[in-house]
């Protein structure tokens, strides 16, 4: 059973594109780019790419932007924060950075698909002070003490 919820998407330039998803049942939808002609991103550049599109999320929700695994995998472009979030509160462009972590320059083309986005049911926390805490095998052993 999936968690339906409806984000009320506005186009700022009319050549922008409604995010998609590639097949029924995919976690994430496509997000794509909004540029004038092209964008090069050049080995270990990190670039902002405009979609053209601003949102309304539901309170209670937020959007999660995450790489596209064949970006990713095949030409090492990523997400400089991923996963990013995105507020139910922000109501600007949706901008994506882009990093290139490859050798060669990477060319970022009006339309192509640049990352993927969730929708995130949010729980907040809440934030006790104590003055000890249970104890548990792992303990205080930091990063990496279970090993590889």
């Amino acid at each position: 059973m999936t968690d339906n919820v409806t984000i009320e998407v506005k186009k700022l330039d009319p050549e922008a594109k409604i995010p998609t998803y590639a097949h029924s049942g995919d976690a994430c939808a496509d997000v794509y780019a909004l540029i004038a002609g092209h964008v090069s991103i050049h080995p270990g550049q990190t670039v902002q790419i405009g979609t053209g599109l601003s949102v309304a999320i539901p309170r209670g929700w937020m959007i999660e932007f995450r790489p596209r695994s064949g970006l990713a995998c095949k030409e090492l472009i990523s997400l400089s924060n991923s996963p990013s979030t995105l507020d139910s509160q922000y109501r600007g462009e949706l901008m994506v950075t882009l990093r290139n972590d490859g050798g060669s320059t990477y060319v970022v083309m009006n339309g192509d698909r640049i990352c993927q986005m969730r929708p995130v049911r949010v729980t907040t926390a809440v934030f006790k002070e104590v003055d000890q805490l249970d104890c548990t095998v792992r303990g205080s052993g930091g990063h990496g003490s279970t090993g590889r």
